[in-house]
């Protein structure tokens, strides 16, 4: 079926199977890969973030293998739950689809793809994409482990697995080793994309969008400004992107290619020039832009536009210790918590929304070995480094010109004052202690206290105090699992809610001993009437 599209050109979002007639330069992996899921029943397809794995494999491999009557292909990449239950529930969605016989998926893993290849009579290929979250949501030995040994080393039926993962996590499969022989036997390592490819993903794309249109819309691209983008995208070979530092392309250089930047250009260029309703791609538009940089930092800009204020804060203090004067480091939620007094949810959260779709200006980076645990960040590209430190330096000049950062931003700092848990238990504890040895009179000198609505009040303090401070509280910031389950809203705005209760209460007790200690004792009875009559008001109203 053929896609409606308004650009020939994918920006950053990975090429899907929908997206195949616009998909080109990678046939070449794409026959390897294919022949491999052929030959073996296992294939470790590996190689760097960003390098395009998922879309080989979508747009590339599983669209082709579609078009085999005896295969059933399944592309898999939910890792969050249960991954035994959710692959089966997959396939056997799959397989209903072609026929409508079905198998019991109670069955073991094993059980069940070998009973469903014989009643379907094909050749079952699974490709496991992304199986480096896998390790990050199930960190420890689980059923899927087991099952999916078993079911790769059955040598009776006709079913291939593929597991594609980014090439600093395939230490991780030493969780499989030794139940599988030949874990590591028919591997595949996916590079970036090399000039000939890249030069074909950027000229048959606007071909097939042309074939799909009428010849007065057919547009066209300079060859000049093919050589251009080629030079300005490849990796580690970024240049500012001024008309007289574009140089004729040469196969002499490190001519690899970064494909998202690549289709980010590409598309940049395509809007621009639909702006103006030009039939052509021209190098005078990519120049007007400002290159390859510059198309990079307006990419920026419109990403962070879509933070709130806050947010923007937040990536203002973070973005300082990701991208520096000298390159790009990456850094873990928990370094970056202790350095910028953020709580982790909230940069995790934001690193999350940073690191997905067209938002895409962060990338994560796997645990290393020596910090199993800790999850990483770094920027997607090189070549964001220099906008993102143009964008915080504009960033703190429009801070200074509205007389510094947010009245939000100071709050906070109160906040993470006094949002020490200990320190707030403890301040907890004593003022408690002290406010109910003043309601039942057993400071020195004092007569038993008659207000009724004190003791009352302090029950309510009380069961409050309990618990915001002595309830359950889990350490759930660092755990791996989180860069891939995104709290909800609700669940964030829970946390907030709570931690500004331990504040209130807080503050209230400090300031009705400050009140009752400056002899303001009928102003704090009048207080504390006033209160419960609106709490009894809202109670009857709740109730009623």
């Amino acid at each position: 079926m053929e896609t409606e599209r308004n650009s020939p050109y994918q920006g950053l979002v990975p090429f899907g199977e929908e997206d195949a007639p616009f998909f080109f330069g990678r046939e070449k992996e794409t026959r390897l890969i294919i022949a491999n899921l052929f030959a073996s029943p296992l294939t470790l397809l590996y190689g760097a973030s960003g390098v395009g794995k998922s879309s080989v494999l979508r747009a590339g491999v599983v669209h082709q293998l579609r078009e085999h009557d005896d295969i059933l292909v399944v592309a898999f990449d939910n890792w969050l739950n249960n991954p035994v239950n959710d692959l089966k529930t997959m396939i056997a969605s799959a397989s209903r689809m072609v026929n409508t016989q079905s198998v019991s998926t109670t069955l073991p893993l094993n059980e069940y793809l070998s009973n469903l290849s014989s009643k379907l009579n094909r050749h079952i290929m699974v490709i496991l994409d992304q199986f480096e979250e896998y390790f990050l949501c199930h960190p420890q030995e689980d059923e899927f482990a087991d099952e999916f040994c078993k079911a790769v080393t059955q040598n009776d039926s006709p079913i291939s697995f593929l597991i594609s993962i980014r090439d600093d996590s395939i230490a991780k499969l030493d969780r499989f080793e030794g139940r599988i022989s030949f874990l590591f036997d028919n591997n595949l390592r996916i590079e970036h994309l090399n000039p000939d490819g890249a030069r074909d993903a950027i000229v048959k794309p606007l071909d097939e969008y042309n074939r799909r249109k009428d010849t007065e819309s057919a547009a066209s691209i300079e060859s000049a400004l093919i050589d251009a983008v080629l030079e300005q995208v490849m990796v580690r070979q970024v240049v500012s992107g001024n008309a007289e530092q574009i140089r004729p392309y040469s196969k002499e250089l490190d001519s690899r290619i970064e494909t998202p930047y690549l289709q980010l250009v590409m598309a940049r260029l395509w809007a621009e020039e639909g702006q103006t309703d030009s039939k052509s791609l021209r190098l005078a538009t990519f120049v007007r832009l400002g290159g390859a940089r510059q198309i990079v930092s307006t990419h920026l800009d419109s990403v962070m536009k879509t933070l709130s204020p806050y947010e923007q804060e937040i990536a203002w203090r973070i973005l300082d210790f990701l991208a520096t004067p000298f390159g790009a480091t990456a850094q873990s939620a928990e370094n970056l918590a202790y350095w910028t007094k953020y709580k982790p949810i909230e940069i995790i959260t934001l690193m999350n929304k940073l690191a997905e779709g067209k938002e895409r200006i962060i990338r994560p980076v796997a645990p290393t070995p020596n910090r199993p645990n800790g999850y990483s960040y770094e920027i997607f590209h090189d070549a964001m480094v220099f906008a993102i430190l143009e964008w915080r330096n504009q960033f703190y000049a429009k801070a200074e010109e509205r007389g510094g950062l947010s009245m939000l931003e100071l709050a906070r700092k109160l906040l993470q004052l006094l949002d020490g848990l200990l320190f707030v238990r403890v301040v907890f504890l004593i003022v408690v202690l002290m406010f109910f040895s003043f309601a039942v009179g057993l400071w020195p000198g004092q007569q038993p206290a008659v207000e009724k609505n004190l003791l009352w009040f302090g029950i309510i303090l009380f069961a409050a105090f309990v618990f915001v401070v002595f309830r359950r509280r889990k350490n759930e910031y660092f755990q791996p699992q989180l860069v891939v389950v995104r709290k909800s809203e609700a669940k964030l705005l829970r946390d907030a809610t709570v931690a500004r209760l331990q504040m209130m209460i807080v503050a209230g007790f400090v300031a009705f001993f400050l009140l009752e200690y400056f002899g303001y004792h009928d102003l704090v009875m009048q207080i504390l009437d006033w209160m419960i009559s609106k709490l009894m008001k809202l109670w009857n109203a709740l109730t009623y």
